[in-house]
């Protein structure tokens, strides 16, 4: 089977042994298709530590091809949940740029039948809940980012009952670019005694405008993920379309990756089939 990996500093499309069932809560998952997202690009810059080699990718949708756990049933169209004991898919853990990817039965997360490119969106939806999953539904929330993240936040945040804002004065604001001129933006904007909520996993140091913290008193809290099985129960209804951007083979990883770096406005993905006309 074919594998995205980094060694040594470099990454490579390799041949790998075949996955097989080795413990009773393994489950084998034939990928399908698979995001790309800023996390896949600082492990294979460095700018993430992982462990080598290391297969990346941790956004994905697939199909169970084999399970030690009679819970998944073989067949089944599954996202994943990328926390693995305590590590990370794509990056602790053998991910998911890969023919095949080995995962415990846990992290598994059946879907209906739908497009893929939906499923691999589980785990970005699960990302954006993390923000509804502190605030309560009501809440206007300041979103000022136009990435294809902040797109997601803003329908995930209608989604949960809360009110997005795109300008003006906000007591609840969120950062998605990691971007220091963002956060200066937000905290500027947001009211004394408000919320500025840090959702993005940027490796390298971020200035912070403490003066304006301070004076405004404001309330800095960062968040991870939220609920996975919200994110599958939203993955079918969610306007997500408008967020799909092309779509490689495997083999065309170089050229997917390269494309990435330029705008964060579309989802990219790599697909596991060889068809260049392939959706």
């Amino acid at each position: 089977m074919r594998a995205l990996v980094k060694e040594a500093g470099h990454v490579r499309l390799v041949d790998v042994p075949e996955l097989r069932v080795r413990r009773a809560d393994d489950v084998i998952v034939r990928v399908l298709v698979a995001g790309l997202c800023r996390t896949d690009l600082y492990v294979a810059d460095g700018r993430i530590a992982s462990a080598e080699p290391i297969t990346l990718g941790h956004e994905l949708c697939g199909r169970v091809t084999a399970s030690g756990d009679a819970r998944v049933a073989v067949g089944a169209l599954v996202a994943i949940d990328p926390r693995i004991d305590g590590g990370f898919l794509g990056v602790t853990h053998h991910g998911a740029f890969a023919d095949y990817v080995c995962v415990p039965a846990a992290n598994v997360l059946a879907l209906p039948e739908i497009d893929p490119r939906r499923g691999a969106y589980v785990e970005p939806i699960a990302a954006a809940l993390a923000v509804p999953s502190i605030v309560p539904a009501g809440t206007h929330v300041g979103v000022i980012g136009t990435n294809r993240f902040a797109e997601l936040l803003a329908a995930v945040l209608q989604s949960e009952g809360c009110v997005v804002e795109r300008d003006g004065a906000f007591d609840t604001a969120v950062e998605t670019t990691g971007d220091a001129f963002e956060i200066a933006a937000l905290c500027e904007a947001l009211r004394p005694g408000g919320t500025l909520i840090l959702k993005s996993r940027t490796p390298d140091p971020v200035a912070l405008p403490l003066g304006k913290i301070v004076d405004k008193q404001l309330v800095v809290r960062g968040v991870r993920y939220g609920s996975f099985t919200r994110a599958v129960e939203l993955v079918s209804s969610l306007e997500l379309d408008p967020l799909f951007g092309e779509s490689w083979p495997l083999a065309g990883w170089e050229t997917a990756f390269a494309r990435a770096r330029v705008g964060e406005a579309t989802k990219l993905f790599l697909r596991m089939d060889d068809d260049p006309c392939a959706a």
